[in-house]
Parts: structure tokens; C-alpha cells; sequence
């Protein structure tokens, strides 16, 4: 590392920094939010199925999901500054290309392509927050970061419904390329400190393959034969040759002291109860209360209540964790998750929409909650080394996971409906209890 890559991340940027950060990813979560409510007149527009539109926001997801650890790896290796870059321009042009598009093939193949980088954002800006020295400036990044974020999901479906309004569901899709000017204000500020490591290519691609084949699967019940085949294929071929890759090189894709380090492990899989409820009720609630008589704009209106909770609870969380513990915390997360489902099924099963509505408001609070908790206690047990790599797992199973609950809800709400589809998600949080809950041989942390 020579003295001018030194230099030039010694001196820490002020809070702005973080705040333009928070943004950025407060508008990739605006992103699916935001989308999710118009899928209903999109699906119009481009002449397919609601049950197919799923993919516009399972696709991202996927995509989403599936590089955050590739991102978190790289920054490891060159830095935060170029992979940011590279996945902020790869987003605006994603953003663009579905904004404009002619039919379906094209529209999904700019969300993958905002997916792909899309998830620059989030994972390297609670890197780079989580890297800052001064403990009480580390503390409120995070949280702006978290709060932002938790924000944009929250008022997503009103911006959405917004630009839908007064102009097109287009606008919902192309917004989240303001996030090159954004990415602009800071770009200098962002640390680029790297190492003489190599990238383990060929453990990502296999990585992606095996969550591609997950979702793929799982979606293949609303979308066909030929979608199962290819991910069946898919788990065939990847989950066994990723095994033997990680095997045969501990200090890979997914190094041996991340994967094998159980309490890193716990906490990522102590997350996955909050997207398993918030992206199946991001695709279904929209979908419901439309199928109700509400258009996109008042769709947005009633869930925009959840804007403000999720910043709050952000906001809150570093002094809720201080209190109470990083472990609690993921527990009352878990309990928000349930209450979501819940609230969901009754809300749906008896015909009440509004009350459906109520469940974005739990899960994001929830959301607010988790994810720092998370990132805690990540921070606490892995080394600065393989700091990237570890917040991208943690983070990118959330949205994998999430994913897979959108692909849930897009391929079995035509069978069970979305009320039983939504009480069969329930095993996800009690699987989560049943992780994280303390015992005599698992001590609260």
C-alpha cells in the first residue's frame, strides 16, 4: 500500500458523508418498495400476468441478494471507492434501461442489471461507516445508513404511487439513478485502501448459481416447467462444486475464518426472519389492496406511516442495543416479523385491507432493529480483514432471503392464496427464535 493510498484515508469524512451515504441506500430501497406497488399497472402496460410481474421485484432481489458479498469481497481486496463506483454506474444504467422498456425481457433485464448494482450500495456504505475511528461518529453513520434506508423502504410505495400518479410507473422503476449524482458529492472521501489478494472468481459465479437455482425453484410453481428444470439444474450442479471450491480454498470467496466462525453465522442467519415478512408483504399487500379498488397513489398513502417508524427505529436501535443487548433486540425483530404475518393473514383472510397494510408498519420496525444489531455484532467477532466479505453474506442472505419470499408469494398465493401463502412464512421467525433464543449452553450476547 503506498503512502498516498494511506493518506487519503487517514483523515475521516464529517457526518455529511454518512448522511449522502444513507441516502444512496435509502433510495435502493425505495427502489423495490416503490416498484412493488405499481406491479399491477405495470403488468397492465406490458401486457403479462401479475403472478409473472413478481419477477420484476424477485429478479432484483435476486440480483440484489446475490452480489453484496461479491462487492464486499472486492472492496476487501481494492478497496471501497472503484466497486461503489462501478456499482452505482452499473444501477443508473440498469435504472434507465427498464425505465424504457418496450416489454417484459427488457424491463427484467434492467432490474437484474440494477440489482447488480444496486447492491454496491448498501453493503459498502455500512463498510465504510463501520471502518470510521471516532466510535461516536462510527455509531450515528450507521444509523443514518440503517435509518435512511429503513426510510426509503417505508415511503417507497408513497413515491411510487406519487410518480405513477403524475406521471408514469416508469418514474418508480428509473429513479435510483439520481444516486450517480449522490455518489459524485462523495467520491473522493471514499476509502481505497486494497490488498495484494486475489478475487476468487469461480466461488462467486458458483455462490450466485446456487441462489439463483433456490429462487428459481421455489418460483418455477407460478412460472413452469421449464424455469424448474433450470434451476434444478442449477442446485445440481452449483451446491456440490461450491462445497469442494470453499474446501479447497479457505481463503476464497468465502473465506474459512467467516464461514467457519459460528457466532459471524448466527448472527447473519439471526436476520433472515425480518425480509422473509417484509418482502412478502411488499409484494402481497400492493397486490391485495389493489385487487381491493386502491390505486398505486393510495396504496402509497396508507403504508407511508412505515417511512417514519423504520428511521425511528434506526435511529433508536444503538441506544435499544446498548440497553438491552444485540441478542434481544434480534429476538423483539423476530416477534415483529411474526406480528407482520399475522397481522397480514387476518388482514387478508377476512377481507380487511387496511388492517393488511398495518403489517409494513411491524416489519419495519423490525428492519430498523435488525440490521444494526447484526452489523454489531458481525463487527464484534470477525477481523478487519474480512470485514467486506462478512457484512456481504450477512447482508446479501437477507435479501437472497428476501427474494425467495417474494418468489414464495409470486408462486403460491395462486394455490393457497395469500393468507395461508403468508401463515406458512411464519416458519422462518420461529426458526429464527429457536436459533437465537437464549440458552445455558447459548448465552445471551
Amino acid at each position: 500500500m503506498n503512502s498516498q493510498s494511506t493518506q487519503a484515508t487517514t483523515s475521516e469524512p464529517g457526518i455529511s458523508f454518512a448522511v449522502v451515504l444513507g441516502l444512496m441506500a435509502g433510495i435502493c430501497s425505495l427502489l423495490s418498495a416503490g416498484a412493488a406497488v405499481v406491479l399491477p399497472k405495470m403488468a397492465t402496460d406490458i401486457n403479462i400476468s401479475t403472478t409473472l410481474s413478481v419477477w420484476v421485484i424477485s429478479g432484483f432481489s435476486l440480483a440484489y441478494g446475490v452480489t453484496m458479498a461479491a462487492y464486499g469481497r472486492i472492496a476487501d481486496l481494492i478497496g471501497l471507492r472503484l466497486p461503489l463506483t462501478v456499482g452505482t454506474i452499473v444501477m443508473s444504467i440498469g435504472s434507465l434501461v427498464a425505465a424504457f422498456a418496450s416489454n417484459f425481457g427488457i424491463l427484467l433485464g434492467g432490474r437484474v442489471l440494477q440489482g447488480l448494482g444496486g447492491a454496491a450500495v448498501p453493503v459498502l456504505g455500512v463498510a465504510i461507516v463501520t471502518s470510521f475511528n471516532d466510535h461516536k461518529l462510527r455509531t450515528k453513520g450507521l444509523a443514518l445508513v440503517t435509518g435512511l434506508s429503513s426510510a426509503g423502504a417505508g415511503i417507497g410505495p408513497l413515491v411510487g404511487g406519487l410518480l405513477e400518479y403524475v406521471g408514469t410507473w416508469r418514474l418508480s422503476i428509473g429513479i435510483t439513478a439520481f444516486n450517480a449524482i449522490l455518489l459524485a458529492l462523495i467520491w473522493k472521501k471514499v476509502p481505497h485502501d486494497s490488498s495484494n489478494t486475489e478475487f476468487d472468481l469461480i466461488g462467486s459465479l458458483l455462490f450466485t448459481g446456487v441462489a439463483a437455482g433456490l429462487v428459481a425453484v421455489i418460483q418455477s410453481v407460478s412460472t413452469g416447467i421449464t424455469v424448474r428444470i433450470i434451476g434444478t439444474v442449477l442446485l445440481v450442479v452449483t451446491v456440490p462444486s461450491l462445497l469442494i471450491w470453499v474446501k479447497n480454498h479457505p481463503t476464497g470467496f468465502l473465506p474459512v475464518s467467516v464461514y467457519k466462525n459460528k457466532e459471524a453465522m448466527r448472527a447473519t442467519f439471526a436476520t433472515i426472519s425480518i425480509p422473509a415478512a417484509w418482502f412478502s408483504t411488499l409484494v402481497a399487500v400492493p397486490i391485495y389492496l389493489h385487487s381491493q379498488g386502491l390505486e398505486p397513489i393510495e396504496i402509497g398513502i396508507v403504508v407511508a406511516p412505515s417511512g417514519l417508524i423504520g428511521f425511528l427505529s434506526a435511529k433508536y436501535s444503538a441506544r435499544v442495543i446498548a440497553k438491552i443487548g444485540a441478542n434481544r433486540t434480534l429476538i423483539f425483530a423476530a416477534f415483529c416479523s411474526v406480528s407482520a404475518l399475522l397481522i397480514a393473514f387476518y388482514g387478508s383472510h377476512f377481507a380487511h385491507p387496511y388492517v393488511m397494510a398495518v403489517s409494513i408498519y411491524m416489519v419495519t420496525l423490525g428492519f430498523g432493529m435488525a440490521q444494526p444489531s447484526m452489523v454489531t455484532r458481525i463487527n464484534q467477532v470477525v477481523t478487519a480483514d474480512v470485514r467486506g466479505i462478512a457484512l456481504g453474506i450477512a447482508i446479501m442472505t437477507i435479501f437472497v432471503m428476501g427474494s425467495i419470499a417474494a418468489a414464495i408469494v409470486g408462486g403460491f398465493s395462486d394455490v393457497l392464496g395469500i393468507d395461508y401463502t403468508m401463515l406458512c412464512l411464519l416458519v422462518v421467525p420461529i426458526f429464527v427464535l429457536g436459533l437465537i433464543w437464549p440458552t445455558k449452553n447459548r448465552p445471551r450476547w
